[in-house]
């Protein structure tokens, strides 16, 4: 099966302490001089925010898409598995059946001689009893 699934994880982690903003892989993030955030910065932050919920969410999904997909080819390679054997189970059966047929053609055609020597030598009797008895009969005429 597949393994390493994927995870759907924030990678963005923040804490607003008294003096700034902490985000990782951009270290310590100050306000401006008066201590407050600029607006450009607030709808930068905001949207950013908003694109990191929305790639979460498409994670998630295509997470989702993968898990299914996994147990869809789980399943399948299951039931190739079980074919297989069935498959296995049908072909001895029939190498079996074939071995059987094979038997009785043998048995067959060894019957069948032995009926035809067998009605040959009759039909040979017959034929010998019955010149036999006209021979007769001529010779009493």
């Amino acid at each position: 099966g597949i393994q390493n699934r994927p995870v759907a994880i924030s990678s963005m982690r923040s804490a607003m302490g008294g003096a700034g903003l902490q985000i990782e892989g951009f270290g310590d993030l100050t306000p401006a001089p008066g201590g407050e955030w600029s607006a450009d910065f607030e709808m930068r932050f905001a949207y950013m925010s908003q694109e990191v919920e929305e790639a979460q969410a498409a994670l998630s999904r295509k997470s989702q898409e993968v898990q299914e997909l996994t147990e869809r080819v789980e399943h399948a390679e299951e039931q190739l598995d079980q074919t297989r054997d069935e498959l296995s189970h049908v072909t001895a059966e029939l190498r079996k059946c074939e071995a059987v047929r094979d038997k009785l053609f043998a048995s067959t055609s060894q019957l069948a001689a032995h009926l035809d020597a067998t009605a040959s030598a009759s039909v040979s009797a017959m034929r010998d009893e019955v010149a036999s008895k006209a021979a007769q009969l001529s010779q009493k005429d």
